[in-house]
């Protein structure tokens, strides 16, 4: 996508791109208010198609043709899909000679985008749209456009403990770049290469510098060292903090002499002496594909993000431009799978003052924990260190480092799309940052059924994002699973999407459609099977799954046509109050699945109506859960009734409403049969697997593993 608009305009036209879309949205809820029942279930029974599921459409870089891609746009219509995403990468490919890699590595150029549209232009035939890729593989970064300047970097620390009165002379000698799990992820992916343009090597090495030296009087913790994961090193997992006195630290930056050598002379007592430096992480791009090095953006500096968007977009106009905002839908940011021992950019400390008030330095020792950095996978753990007011401290230090990255990276991403006319569609989980709240900037937070294994507690957080933010459209990357490719069964896929719909997704988009690339024996190439399988091969030369596929996707189109024109409804508010998703996705499964997340995003904007919480999006709760008592939030909504303890089952979950009538979705998730009450009431059951909509005269259902169904109470 080409950059058509000077960047310093974005916000402006932004700010009257929603202006003009707002009341876009209001004439559509009266339209849909005002939509009948009948022509609801004229609709349910041939769905329009932007109804329809889409797809994850991977390409093996810019090694494809206009006639074959404008072949698989008609399968893919023909098979029920509506949409795909263009996600141009190398992953799995074989090892090629180099008039194939040199076709491969076309990418964001006027060759490869007069290939895109091709694409575009069957597309817009069809009557079907296309999202890009914000680039290729992930995380966003690679070209020569992120320089060593722009590329991703990490705070690290070395420490010892010393024992005084003493002398210490010593010149510091920081460790080298460590081995990452995305570098190794990289390296199997066949997509890594350590070959850098001349000159950038040392000037990565110019940003490896010391932050600080402190030493603070304290204990050592207790740390036990874990295999595991992606990473080619054991992992620390702290078991119980050491325990520092804040009031005791000296900063000794100023006690490095002009040879590197450090001098102290050593209280009495027992130090903790600490050194911290920033240094790149030189993790590359996994799968990326294009002319240059793969290094990753420094998502905290808005100018390696304007780097990469100028870089990706720069050719894109002259041949796919005018189709913005009409077949060309949405620009597409992955996960965020970034990689830091502790997230870090050149200017935080500044940052970190201007926004809280104080000097982070000498408290650089709490900040710290293992796991919370790491993605491949995350893993839990105590801090390194702790003391009085650590806790605090490391608050304060993640709101930094997710606002730094909302300021700086999804806000101006989002503003970017909108003025080429475009849509963002944002998963912003893999982040560190106040996931709802970047979920909510995007027009379409996209979840994933791969990150924690599709749990409904993770599942529920876009969903909920959209609702308290007020998006109409929830995402979902669907049927994934680690180990299970070649592995999808009709019935493993229906029920995957059973589990979307009941959470909230009503846009699931197939992982995904290979390009059809014969370097290897039928069905081709499929970029996640091994070494790292997961997800299936979902294309018309996988004889197993494909014959299915369309009546799938019209069950699928019905499931979210009902989703989309009617308007989502949950009981309960499900508060967090804290940036550590992975402890809330990962905690224990809740009873049930009637509620939305908010977080003191949504609760500062939220009121008392009626003696339910309504947030700025007009969604409204009937109760408020509370992780703890929490007198501030009791006291400013004390109309609304307030829980501290866990959901209550729910036997009749409304879902939708409709006008005066309610949509019930009932799905049932365990792995046996499962009957539910109905209760007072008349009910319609709408088919999704044929469209039909009957009377039913019940007074319960009765749903096998995996099974859903649809009632409509008038």
């Amino acid at each position: 996508m080409a950059q058509r608009r000077p960047l310093r305009q974005h916000i402006k036209i932004a700010h009257s791109f929603l202006l003009g879309f707002l009341p876009f949205l209001a004439c559509t809820a009266l339209i849909a208010n005002a939509q009948s029942l009948d022509s609801l279930r004229q609709e349910f029974a041939n769905p329009p198609k932007e109804m329809r599921p889409m797809v994850r459409w991977w390409w093996p870089g810019g090694d494809v043709t206009p006639d074959e891609l404008r072949r698989e746009i008609r399968v893919l219509d023909e098979a029920g899909f509506g949409g795909a995403e263009i996600q141009s990468l190398r992953i799995g490919l074989k090892a090629m000679p180099p008039e194939i890699a040199a076709r491969v590595n076309d990418y964001a150029t006027a060759s490869f985008y007069h290939k895109v549209r091709a694409a575009v232009e069957e597309a817009r035939d069809r009557g079907m749209f296309l999202d890009l890729t914000l680039g290729s593989g992930w995380p966003f970064g690679g070209g020569e456009a992120i320089t060593p300047e722009l590329a991703s970097i990490e705070l690290r620390f070395t420490h010892k403990t010393i024992s005084g009165p003493s002398h210490v002379r010593e010149r510091i000698a920081l460790p080298d770049p460590r081995q990452t799990a995305g570098m190794n992820l990289a390296r199997m992916s066949g997509s890594v290469s350590t070959e850098l343009p001349p000159g950038w090597r040392e000037r990565l090495q110019a940003r490896t510098r010391i932050v600080a030296i402190l030493a603070i009087s304290g204990t050592n913790p207790v740390v036990e060292m874990r295999g595991g994961g992606l990473s080619p090193d054991q992992r620390p997992v702290v078991h119980t903090p050491g325990h520092l006195d804040p009031g005791s630290v000296k900063v000794l930056t100023g006690n490095v002499k002009s040879d590197g050598s450090f001098d102290w002379n050593v209280p009495s007592g027992q130090w903790q002496l600490f050194v911290f430096f920033q240094q790149p992480v030189e993790t590359r791009v996994i799968g990326g594909v294009g002319a240059g090095p793969q290094l990753v953006i420094d998502h905290m500096n808005r100018a390696a993000l304007e780097a990469h968007l100028e870089r990706i977009s720069e050719a894109a106009n002259p041949e796919i431009g005018s189709f913005y905002g009409k077949t060309v839908r949405a620009g597409f940011c992955d996960s965020l799978e970034v990689e830091s021992e502790i997230y870090w950019t050149d200017n935080f400390l500044e940052e970190f003052r201007k926004r809280r008030g104080y000097d982070l330095t000498p408290s650089l020792p709490f900040i710290g924990t293992p796991g919370r950095g790491d993605i491949y996978p995350p893993y839990r753990s105590a801090p390194w260190f702790d003391g009085p007011g650590a806790e605090r401290i490391r608050r304060d230090y993640w709101q930094t480092v997710s606002d730094l990255w909302i300021d700086n990276f999804f806000a101006p991403l989002v503003d970017w799309l909108h003025a080429q006319d475009l849509m963002a569609r944002v998963q912003a989980h893999g982040a560190p940052v106040d996931v709802l709240k970047a979920y909510g900037m995007a027009d379409i937070p996209e979840t994933e059924q791969l990150y924690a294994d599709g749990r409904m507690e993770f599942l529920k957080a876009a969903s909920s994002a959209a609702h308290i933010y007020g998006r109409r459209v929830v995402s979902a990357e669907s049927f994934g699973h680690f180990g299970m490719a070649y592995r999808s069964t009709v019935e493993s896929l229906q029920r995957d999407a059973n589990r979307l719909i009941a959470a909230g997704v009503n846009q699931i988009v197939y992982h995904g459609f290979p390009y059809v690339y014969l370097d290897r024996p039928e069905p081709g190439w499929y970029p996640f099977a091994e070494p790292a399988p997961f997800s299936d091969h979902f294309n018309d030369h996988n004889a197993k799954i494909w014959p299915a596929i369309p009546a799938l996707n019209a069950y699928i189109s019905r499931l979210q046509l009902i989703a989309r024109r009617s308007t989502p409804v949950a009981r309960y508010a499900v508060y967090l109050p804290n940036l550590d998703y992975g402890g809330w996705v990962t905690g224990p499964a809740r009873a049930s699945i009637d509620y939305d997340y908010v977080d003191d995003d949504a609760l500062a904007k939220a009121v008392v109506r009626q003696n339910k919480l309504v947030v700025s999006s007009g969604a409204a709760y009937e109760a408020l859960v509370l992780p703890t008592d929490n007198p501030d939030i009791q006291k400013r909504f004390s109309g609304v009734r307030i829980l501290t303890i866990g959901l209550t089952p729910d036997q009749a979950p409304t879902r939708w409403r409709f006008g005066d009538s309610a949509f019930r979705f009932y799905f049932n998730d365990a792995d046996s049969d499962k009957s539910y009450a109905l209760g007072p009431g008349s009910f319609e059951l709408w088919d999704p697997g044929t469209g039909k909509v009957t009377l039913y005269s019940g007074s319960d259902i009765r749903l096998g593993p995996g099974q859903a169904a649809l009632l409509l109470r008038k």
